[in-house]
């Protein structure tokens, strides 16, 4: 079966295509895995903090 040039460069770059989007939402994926674990981390502190102070829960809500 006899493919010409302009075939190969196509499935080439469909594969850099596919290669290019899988890392971008390999890249989205960890961003937001990172910000989400920030943010937990975050509340975490926020009702230890109001735990010991004893705070009420509206101060509690705008800090978060």
């Amino acid at each position: 079966m006899a493919t010409g040039p302009h075939i190969k460069r196509l499935v080439l770059l469909s594969w850099i295509l596919v290669a290019v989007f899988y890392f971008y939402l390999s890249y989205d994926y960890i961003r937001v895995s990172m910000n989400d674990r920030k943010f937990a981390d975050y509340v975490q502190f926020v009702a230890q903090i109001a735990g010991t102070e004893n705070r009420p829960a509206k101060e509690v809500r705008a800090l978060i």
